[in-house]
């Protein structure tokens, strides 16, 4: 619909978001709103869909879902350059638990400590394609997120609101449909036993 020609660049998403702030790359998706990237990125006006923080761990793994009291003391890897740890910070804050935050580079680095014992759970977005053998034991902060472009280049937002104007007259279903499409696994990952189960 922006009539663009892309080249997609496989980066750390802390790259991506330096990239970003610097105008090395043009668009960026699935970017949270935070004062700190309001003075460098230009969001796109609607938003690309709904971002939720989740919680995984092994799935032979003692922990259950939404068991709080067990949650104490977890080592939890993160994504660096992510704000979903200080979202999962807030949820843990509010239900009286407390646990170790252990910075990784990458998801796939991620998921590969959290397979081999290295790490109690791991969080990470929905828009993450989570590989097999994990559950889910905790769901939190639904936010939006953002399709953003550099301060830099005011023209590439005005190209890509018009882009989605034009992309969501003809299909207001696209967000869904498109996350459904990549993600529509994440909705059928398989999620722990409460205590009680």
């Amino acid at each position: 619909y922006a009539r663009w020609d892309c080249t997609f660049v496989p980066l750390s998403w802390e790259e991506c978001l330096e990239s970003e702030k610097n105008g090395n790359i043009d668009i960026l998706f699935d970017v949270s709103k935070t004062e700190e990237r309001l003075a460098y990125f230009n969001y796109s006006s609607e938003s690309m869909g709904t971002e939720m923080c989740l919680l995984f761990s092994r799935s032979d793994t003692h922990l259950k879902y939404g068991d709080y009291k067990s949650f104490s003391g977890m080592t939890v890897g993160f994504e660096i350059g992510s704000t979903i740890i200080e979202e999962f910070k807030s949820y843990a804050g509010s239900r009286g638990f407390s646990f170790i935050a252990v910075p990784y580079k990458s998801g796939a680095e991620l998921f590969k400590a959290l397979k081999a014992g290295d790490l109690d759970t791991v969080v990470q977005t929905n828009f993450y394609d989570t590989p097999e053998g994990f559950v889910i034991l905790a769901k939190c902060s639904p936010s939006p997120v953002y399709i953003v472009a550099p301060k830099s280049s005011p023209e590439l937002k005005t190209e890509l609101d018009d882009a989605m104007a034009r992309l969501f007259s003809y299909n207001p279903r696209f967000n869904a449909d498109i996350y459904q499409y990549h993600f529509g696994t994440i909705a059928s990952q398989t999620s722990g036993y409460t205590p009680q189960e």
